[in-house]
């Protein structure tokens, strides 16, 4: 009877063993498809940034950095991390590209004693205003 009463318990401890292995197995599931999923929303912003579209590029941006908020807690891990550090990475990429845009735009000539404002960049020959 005693050897029974073992064999039991040990199934049950085998059991929830078995049964927390699972949930955690699940949840470590959800964590890293949504990891993957804000990746890809950062790999989309690069893309739509590396073809011209920059107001896109960065509203994709900041809809993976409020999915990534929901990572807080989990700061000290690699991954959190990494994509942390790939949002800084792109929004700088990005800020870089809107000022050399800005840069181009506004023509100022000392000589002339003039600005010109151009409302478009076309290649290497912006439209004046």
């Amino acid at each position: 009877m005693k050897e029974l009463e073992e064999k039991v318990r040990d199934s049950s401890l085998q059991h929830e063993l078995l049964t927390s292995e699972r949930q955690f197995n699940e949840e470590l599931v959800d964590i890293l498809t949504s990891l993957n999923v804000i990746q890809s929303l950062y790999d989309e912003a690069q893309d739509l940034a590396m073809a011209g579209s920059l107001l896109p590029a960065s509203e994709q941006i900041e809809q993976a950095d409020h999915a990534l908020t929901g990572f807080q807690g989990m700061s000290q891990v690699l991954a959190v991390e990494l994509l942390k550090q790939r949002s800084a990475s792109l929004k700088s990429a990005l800020t870089e590209t809107v000022e050399e845009y800005w840069m181009s735009l506004i023509r100022i000539n000392p000589a002339e004693q003039s600005i010109t404002i151009l409302t478009s960049i076309t290649g290497k020959n912006p439209t004046p205003y």
